[in-house]
């Protein structure tokens, strides 16, 4: 899943058909899987790993990166135009990348501190 969204997130402006070729994998994915697990498989013992962390840096990693990758498609595309305003795409994934990651450590911080105090509670 995480190539997938690789692929998509990175080369949307390439070739935006991609992401419905995606839905529609997924889609039969989901369907396939649950007749597999349904009707002909028994039913697995459960295993329980609350750490989701490597999967939330993976794509927060990749969702940046995309934001740079489409930055330079577009401006290499010749939409933007003439050339003052080439740089303006890289400068604009600079800012929203340092205004996500701002953002997200804020939010963090707020989510923290309600654990914590829920913790005492």
């Amino acid at each position: 899943m995480l190539i997938q969204f690789g692929y998509i997130f990175l080369f949307a402006p390439v070739y935006p058909l991609a992401s419905l070729f995606a839905l529609v994998n997924n889609l039969v994915e989901i369907h396939s899987d649950s007749f597999k697990l349904v009707k002909l498989s028994r039913r697995p013992f459960p295993e329980y790993n609350t750490s989701t962390k490597f999967w939330e840096y993976g794509f927060s990693a990749m969702a940046l990166c995309g934001v740079f990758v489409n930055s330079e498609l577009i401006r290499n595309s010749g939409a933007v135009g003439a050339a003052p305003f080439a740089r303006v795409t890289f400068l604009f994934g600079a800012a929203f990348v340092l205004a996500f990651a701002v953002v997200k450590r804020f939010l963090v911080g707020i989510f923290n501190n309600m654990e914590d105090s829920s913790k005492i509670a």
